[in-house]
């Protein structure tokens, strides 16, 4: 894929300061859904950094991802209401049926604390969540 458009215009928005790196990380993955490694090294060349330095500084937070995103997001709420009312169990039933499309993790209190265990699966909230539930939910959106 051709990123030097983008690149130009995220240089042009920011300038050349690598303070402003970060700043730029954000663009990118709000863009694509993750960081390019490709568009990353076109951004070092044309900012004359070296890649690696680049990628610690951006790696260092736990927000961005390097990787294309899995087609389902699947975060099982680990707060205290919902691991002790099925979360846990949830996360582990999960964890044995996941498939290559979904990437399994856990959050912290989406809001519905007494409506538990909550999952979020894409953005999108459910509530009283099974097993069951969860795996008509994901094939509506494969």
């Amino acid at each position: 894929m051709d990123y030097e458009k983008f690149v130009d215009d995220l240089l042009q928005k920011y300038g050349n300061d690598r303070s402003n790196l970060i700043e730029m990380a954000f663009d990118i993955q709000e863009k694509y859904g993750y960081i390019p490694k490709e568009l990353l090294k076109s951004l070092c060349d044309k900012m004359k950094i070296f890649y690696s330095e680049a990628y610690s500084s951006i790696s260092f937070f736990k927000d961005f991802r390097f990787t294309k995103p899995s087609k389902i997001v699947l975060s099982i709420c680990n707060g205290t209401s919902c691991y002790f009312n099925g979360g846990k169990e949830l996360y582990q039933e999960m964890e044995k049926n996941k498939t290559e499309n979904i990437e399994l993790k856990t959050g912290y209190c989406f809001k519905c604390c007494a409506q538990y265990p909550v999952v979020m699966i894409n953005d999108e909230i459910l509530i009283n969540a099974s097993f069951e539930k969860i795996k008509e939910k994901i094939e509506k959106i494969i």
